[in-house]
């Protein structure tokens, strides 16, 4: 009997045999990330006093707190956790959007789902195949984090609440990906509207760092209600190597249920190749700046480069807050100066 999930699996199947390369890819690079990050915490804080005087300018420098996360301790797992997982959560948040938008709306764009649709598959097949090789995929990665960070030394129960918190957050931006898939007509808009919300949840999850509550000791915080707004926020409000809060992911969990839930809602309500925002209807006449190639290219890429140029010039200025910061703070401590420089991404010299 023929339901609206018939040809699932199969569709699944497909979807992995397109992404054998871009999958393991995007995952074992993400792993290798955190793997290196775990490993080299002994060399960049060999002692107590090292993570202490960091931690201690880190919780006074903004920058700093943007672009790692409020710290919880001075272990090593408490130190790989302030310093990279946001950085790994936000890495899930994109491979999931970009996946899911790849075998949903790209299929449409390009006509493969109105040719799978003449078979025999439900309505749904090609989306509920997306989601399940993505939230497969975040499960991977998160056990394979998991099993990095022991390696590494770490403790299994923190080394897995943080694979769990990065697959989580992984989880949860395949559903806002979903959702935004039906929103659409084209995947570069559906992937400009899930990268967006990436990017807004990180940051929120640093401006919670940022207006976080210092604790009495100095050089551990307590972030600001914002961080609960946030998918990448509930990753670090786990705090893995720091309590391994589980009950967190009932929060990611929940909103990928939600939004799931929404995206089939939106897929039956609207034609196959058809967004629920129409697109915006373009001049009556063409501008003269079309009839180049250049030009042809520009009007198709601009978007995105605008894009980057803003992002890379933020990065950059926030590069030189943490320089500045450094100099002004630690200016007779040359030790020290180096270790943060190296984590505010100058690499300077000691």
């Amino acid at each position: 009997m023929s339901t609206a999930y018939t040809g699932s699996g199969r569709l699944a199947r497909l979807a992995l045999r397109r992404d054998r390369v871009q999958l393991p890819v995007w995952i074992l690079s993400t792993v290798a990330l955190g793997a290196f990050a775990g490993s080299a915490t002994d060399s960049q804080y060999p002692t107590e006093a090292d993570r202490l005087a960091v931690l201690r300018v880190a919780v006074e420098t903004p920058g700093l707190l943007m672009f790692r996360a409020a710290p919880t301790g001075t272990s090593d797992g408490q130190m790989t956790a302030f310093g990279i997982l946001a950085f790994l959560a936000l890495m899930a948040g994109f491979m999931s959007t970009l996946a899911v938008v790849r075998h949903t709306r790209q299929n449409e764009e390009t006509g493969r789902a109105e040719m799978i649709g003449a078979t025999a598959v439900g309505r749904h097949a090609n989306l509920s195949a997306a989601l399940t090789v993505v939230v497969g995929a975040n499960v991977v990665l998160a056990a394979l984090i998991g099993l990095a960070f022991t390696g590494n030394g770490l403790p299994a129960a923190g080394s897995f609440a943080a694979g769990a918190g990065v697959g989580a957050a992984g989880i949860a931006f395949a559903g806002v990906a979903a959702v935004a898939a039906q929103l659409t007509q084209g995947a570069r808009a559906a992937n400009g509207i899930a990268a967006t919300v990436v990017g807004v949840a990180y940051l929120l999850r640093g401006l919670a760092d940022v207006f976080g509550e210092v604790q009495p000791d100095g050089y551990t915080m307590t972030s600001a209600w914002p961080s609960w707004l946030s998918p990448i926020g509930w990753t670090m409000q786990m705090r893995p190597f720091a309590g391994d809060r589980w009950w967190v992911l009932v929060l990611p969990v929940a909103l990928f249920a939600v939004l799931t839930a929404a995206s089939f809602a939106l897929t039956a309500r609207r034609d196959v190749g058809m967004g629920l925002l129409a697109d915006r209807p373009g001049p009556a006449r063409a501008s003269a700046a079309l009839l180049s190639p250049l030009g042809l290219a520009w009007r198709l890429q601009r978007g995105t480069v605008l894009g980057w140029t803003v992002t890379i010039t933020a990065f950059g200025l926030l590069v030189g807050s943490i320089a500045n910061a450094v100099a002004d703070e630690l200016a007779t401590n040359e030790n020290v100066t180096g270790r943060l420089d190296d984590l505010a991404g100058g690499g300077g010299t000691r």
